[in-house]
C-alpha cells in the first residue's frame, strides 16, 4: 500500500492469576513519512470489558551498522469503557537495539517506560519501567 500499512486481527488473553480471559478485536494503521518517522494508530474492542482502547504512536529506526539498528518509539492511549478507564490511559516511550543474526533471525534488546495518565492514575496504577530480550525467526 505504498507508505501505508494496515492490519486487522484478534487476540485472546488468559490471565492465570485471576483465572479469567478476554477477547479483543483490533485494527492498526500505519503511515511512513519518508525516511523521517513512522506514524501509527491502533484501536481494539474488548468484548469482556465492553470497551474501546485507542493509541497513537510515532517511531523511528536508525541503522547504526549493517547488522545493528536503534529503535525509538513513543505514544499515548485513551480508553472508552476499557476496564474502568474513560479518558487518557497512559503514555509510553521505548528504546531498543536490534541485531540481525542472519537474514531471518534477529536478537532484540529494549527498555521502556509506561507513564500513567488521568484515568489510569485515578485507578491507583503506577508508572513502570520495563525491559526485555527476544529472538525473532522468520520462515
Amino acid at each position: 500500500l505504498g507508505p501505508f500499512d494496515a492490519a486487522i486481527g484478534a487476540t485472546w488473553f488468559y490471565f492465570a492469576e485471576a483465572d479469567t480471559e478476554a477477547l479483543e478485536g483490533a485494527l492498526s494503521l500505519g503511515y511512513s513519512v519518508g525516511d523521517l518517522v513512522d506514524l501509527g494508530f491502533f484501536t481494539a474492542y474488548d468484548e469482556t470489558a465492553e470497551g474501546w482502547y485507542f493509541e497513537v504512536n510515532v517511531s523511528k529506526s536508525i541503522a547504526l551498522t549493517d547488522c545493528l539498528s536503534l529503535g525509538l518509539a513513543g505514544g499515548v492511549s485513551y480508553g472508552d469503557g476499557y476496564y474502568g478507564v474513560n479518558g487518557w490511559n497512559h503514555a509510553y516511550a521505548t528504546a531498543g537495539l536490534s541485531y540481525a543474526l542472519t537474514e531471518t533471525a534477529t536478537l532484540d534488546f529494549y527498555v521502556g517506560g509506561n507513564f500513567t495518565l488521568d484515568e489510569l492514575e485515578a485507578l491507583g496504577e503506577d508508572d513502570d519501567l520495563h525491559g526485555g530480550v527476544s529472538v525473532t525467526v522468520g520462515f
